[in-house]
C-alpha cells in the first residue's frame, strides 16, 4: 500500500523484488486494488461493465506509475543493487524498495548456518539503503499462538534479536501477538492478563540493550478497562500506548464483550518519527486515520491480525489504498 502511494501519488520509482510472487500475480493485485474491483473477479471473468470501466482507469493509472517488479526468486543482493542503481540512473531517486520476503533470499557460496545467512543479507539490505538514500522494506513472518503466552514471548524476544543482529531500528508486530488473536474469553482472566502484562515487562527490559525499538500488542488493562493494545518500547521505557478504537463485533469477532474502546489517537514519536498506528478494524473506517493525520502522523503502521477467507487479502488492501489515499500518508 506504502509502495502504490509513492508510485502512483507521489511519482516516485518503487522497485519490487518478489521472491515468493510472480510478475503477473502482483500485477493483478496492483490492477484490483487500484480500481477497487476484488481479485477474484478477474480470475472468474465475471466483471460488470462498472468493473471494467474502473479497469480501464486503474490501467492507465498504473501504466504511467513508475512501478518496477523483480521476480527472480534467486535475485541476490548484489543483484539487487545493481538493479536499483540503473533504475536510479534513469528515472531518478527511488522512493522504496520492497524485499518480499527475506526468509526466501540466499546468498551467493556456504555459510556457517542459516541465521548467519539471514544476518548477511540484512546488512546487505541496510547498506543498499545508505547507499540509495531510500527506505529498504524487507518482509518476514511471525506466528503467534493463542494461549501461549511464554511461547509468543519466546517468538518476539528471538524475532527482535535477530532485528537487532540485521541492525534494525524497529521491530513492530501483528495483532495480538502475546496473548495470540483471537483469544476470547482468555482475555477476562485476571491471571492470563497478569500473564501478558509480565511478558510486556519483560520485553521492555529487554531494550535496554541499546537494540530497536518494539512495538507489541497485547491485552492491557489501564484505569479499570481492558484494551487491545499497541505498547511502544524503546531503551527500557514505554513510550507510548495505543488503545484500539474500532472494535468488531461482526461473524467471529467479539471485541465489544471483552475489550473497552480506546481514545482517538496520536501518533507516537520514535526518534524523531511521528508514526501513526491504527490497530486493524481502525482502518476500516475514516476517523482514526483522519485523526493521525491532523495530529502529525508521517507514516502508517497497522498491527493486522484477524482469521483468513477466501477473499480476505482483496478485503484488505481495498481498505488500506483508500486510507493511504485519503491520508495521502505511505
Amino acid at each position: 500500500m506504502a509502495s502504490q502511494h509513492i508510485a502512483l501519488d507521489a511519482q516516485r520509482p518503487v522497485l519490487v523484488f518478489s521472491m515468493e510472487m510472480g510478475h503477473l500475480e502482483l500485477t493483478k493485485r496492483l490492477l484490483a486494488a487500484e480500481a477497487k474491483v476484488p481479485s477474484r473477479k478477474l480470475q472468474t471473468g465475471n466483471l460488470t461493465d462498472a468493473d471494467w470501466t474502473r479497469l480501464n482507469t486503474a490501467m492507465a493509472h498504473l501504466g504511467e506509475a513508475p512501478f518496477y517488479i523483480d521476480d527472480n526468486p534467486h535475485c541476490t543482493v548484489m543483484e539487487m543493487r545493481a538493479k536499483a542503481r540503473r533504475i536510479k540512473a534513469r528515472h531518478g531517486d527511488l522512493g522504496m524498495i520492497v524485499v518480499d520476503y527475506l526468509q526466501l533470499m540466499s546468498t551467493p557460496g556456504r555459510t556457517e548456518s542459516r541465521q548467519v545467512e539471514v544476518s548477511e543479507l540484512s546488512r546487505g539490505l541496510k547498506i543498499l539503503a545508505r547507499e540509495l538514500d531510500c527506505p529498504v522494506v524487507a518482509l518476514a513472518q511471525l506466528n503467534p499462538k493463542v494461549g501461549d503466552v511464554a511461547g509468543n514471548l519466546a517468538r518476539v524476544r528471538a524475532a527482535r534479536a535477530e532485528a537487532k543482529k540485521q541492525g534494525a531500528d524497529l521491530v513492530i508486530t501483528s495483532e495480538m501477538v502475546i496473548a495470540g488473536y483471537f483469544p476470547e474469553d482468555l482475555v477476562l482472566k485476571p491471571a492470563f492478563q497478569k500473564q501478558c502484562h509480565e511478558a510486556v515487562e519483560a520485553l521492555r527490559a529487554d531494550t535496554n540493550d541499546g537494540g530497536p525499538a518494539l512495538f507489541v500488542t497485547t491485552p492491557w488493562r489501564e484505569d479499570d478497562k481492558l484494551y487491545n493494545a499497541l505498547i511502544a518500547i524503546d531503551k527500557g521505557e514505554i513510550i507510548g500506548k495505543r488503545f484500539k478504537v474500532d472494535l468488531p463485533n461482526y461473524g467471529v469477532f467479539d471485541e465489544k464483550r471483552v475489550f473497552d474502546s480506546g481514545p482517538m489517537p496520536g501518533p507516537v514519536n520514535l526518534r524523531g518519527v511521528r508514526l501513526g498506528v491504527p490497530i486493524c478494524e481502525d482502518i476500516w473506517g475514516e476517523d482514526v486515520v483522519e485523526c493521525l493525520t491532523e495530529t502529525g502522523a508521517e507514516i502508517l503502521l497497522v498491527p493486522n491480525g484477524s482469521p483468513y477467507f477466501r477473499g480476505k487479502s482483496d478485503v484488505r488492501l481495498n481498505i488500506a489504498v483508500a486510507r493511504v489515499t485519503e491520508s495521502r500518508l505511505p
